[in-house]
């Protein structure tokens, strides 16, 4: 089940692509179900007349139409397909558009990320069904619901700080930071979460041992690891503070 190297990626058997295709059909049955029986997600929804007001409710788009009772992402997503068409906004069809999107991407990232930590490729298709087809969370993707947009940013986020401190790699680190970020935007537990996860930057750096890459403070003395500690700390939080400020 889980491959004797982990950084040596097993060979595509189309497993993953299957997975993905399967949840977006099941989810485009279940949303289509949903709209048949008038079922909507009031958050969704509230995003798309949100991206209505933004784009329709003047002369001319304005962004200062989108409120900010609740976090901004989810609307401006929503913004992207209202400009093709007025009708999927009032129909709500916008918010299932794109939480389809945002399921695709959830999954392939999470089959990707299993993949990279060496687990067999159907056993992390499996997994991604298991998970992402629990009517639980396929109904929040389905209603385009502003938390099912943070789970797909929460799970890319957290998944790069995962890889970042087994590998001590500065890109996933910005990755990391970056949809952590725009996590928060969708929804406010995202600044627990970004904050969690600064704590977490500054332990790593800060007891990184002599084990690591050369690229970590293993070597140095303690004042210049807490140093180093801080500094990722601040680089990694910068982009979440900024978004929330």
């Amino acid at each position: 089940m889980v491959s004797s190297s982990p950084t040596q990626p097993n060979r595509s058997g189309g497993w993953d692509t299957w997975a993905v295709v399967a949840l977006v059909l099941a989810a485009g049955w279940f949303g289509h179900e949903a709209m048949a029986r008038h079922r909507v997600n009031w958050d969704g929804l509230a995003a798309c007349a949100s991206a209505y007001r933004v784009l329709y409710s003047g002369a001319r788009p304005s962004l200062s139409e989108i409120g900010f009772a609740k976090p901004p992402l989810t609307a401006l997503l929503m913004t992207a397909v209202g400009w093709v068409d007025a009708d999927l906004l009032q129909s709500g069809a916008a918010a299932m558009l794109m939480g389809i999107a945002s399921l695709m991407v959830a999954a392939m990232w999470a089959v990707a990320f299993m993949r990279r930590l060496g687990i067999a490729e159907w056993v992390a298709a499996a997994l991604a069904i298991v998970f992402f087809g629990h009517p639980l969370v396929m109904s929040l993707y389905v209603g385009g619901s502003p938390s099912a947009h943070f789970l797909t940013l929460a799970l890319i986020g957290l998944g790069a700080l995962a890889m970042w401190m087994a590998e001590m790699k500065l890109r996933d680190l910005i990755a990391a930071s970056v949809a952590l970020g725009l996590a928060g935007l969708c929804d406010h537990l995202g600044l627990m979460v970004a904050a969690a996860a600064t704590v977490a930057v500054a332990v790593r750096m800060a007891t990184a041992g002599e084990g690591d890459e050369p690229s970590a403070p293993g070597r140095r003395k303690d004042g210049k690891r807490l140093k180093a500690a801080e500094g990722a700390a601040l680089l990694f939080g910068i982009v979440p503070a900024y978004f929330y400020g």
